[in-house]
């Protein structure tokens, strides 16, 4: 049975949770480099992630790919309750690893309209 009381508190957390979800959008740029096959930079999956800490799974925001100069663009949003997002760019690659490996960045605060720039991205 629902009380006046319990709607109450429901719409209360329902305002919340508006007023405290942090949705934001993001656009991270770089080169990637291979030092030992410069073709194993190109084509390279470029995933836009929203950390989440321990215990819960990162969010993907964004995924590109790296052109035949290894330059990769990507962008995407974001949705964290009670904060903002922390973005940061993961990289799939097959440079000097035949399994495959991922490489991921430095979490930075920069968002739309700003772009983070990670500048060249060793893979090796």
């Amino acid at each position: 049975m629902i009380t006046y009381a319990n709607e109450l508190l429901l719409l209360i957390l329902l305002v919340i949770s508006k007023v405290y979800c942090g949705t934001r959008c993001a656009t991270a740029v770089g080169t990637v480099h291979c030092r030992i096959n410069s073709t194993m930079a190109m084509d390279v999956e470029v995933f836009l992630m929203d950390d989440d800490g321990i215990g819960n799974p990162d969010d993907q925001m964004g995924w590109n790919t790296a052109d035949e100069n290894g330059r990769f663009k990507v962008e995407g949003c974001g949705y964290d309750f009670l904060s903002d997002p922390d973005p940061f760019v993961k990289i799939f690659t097959y440079c000097n690893s035949p399994k495959g490996k991922y490489i991921k960045t430095k979490v930075v605060h920069i968002f739309a309209p700003d772009i983070i720039d990670y500048g060249d991205i060793d893979l090796d």
